[in-house]
């Protein structure tokens, strides 16, 4: 009887040794997930940050472009309008003159 006891004492302190250890691994796992989830969020958001960077620097390159591209074309329209003044202003002056003493 006292063997019986004793082997049952044995039992169920194997079993919670091995309780404490199933526990010990799950915590240990449960803990390593959570830094490898920490690590993948913050390689993602600083993968995220270098793109966000780079897509802002061909943005505003992308606009000076286009900044430069319209300050050329309005250049060619005013010198094309100075052109066309410099020209016709004579001819308007006379048709003005012309049409108000009518």
């Amino acid at each position: 009887m006292e063997n019986m006891i004793q082997k049952i004492l044995e039992i169920d302190t194997k079993a919670r040794e091995m309780t404490a250890k199933s526990e010990a691994v799950r915590t240990e796992a449960k803990s390593s997930l959570n830094h490898k989830k920490e690590e993948m969020r913050r390689q993602f958001t600083e993968k995220m940050q270098a793109r966000i960077a780079e897509f802002e620097k061909s943005e505003r390159k992308a606009a000076e472009e286009q900044i430069e591209k319209n300050s050329e074309q309005s250049k060619a329209v005013m010198e094309q309008l100075n052109r066309t003044y410099e020209d016709k202003a004579e001819e308007w002056v006379d048709m003005l003159f012309k049409r108000s003493i009518s």
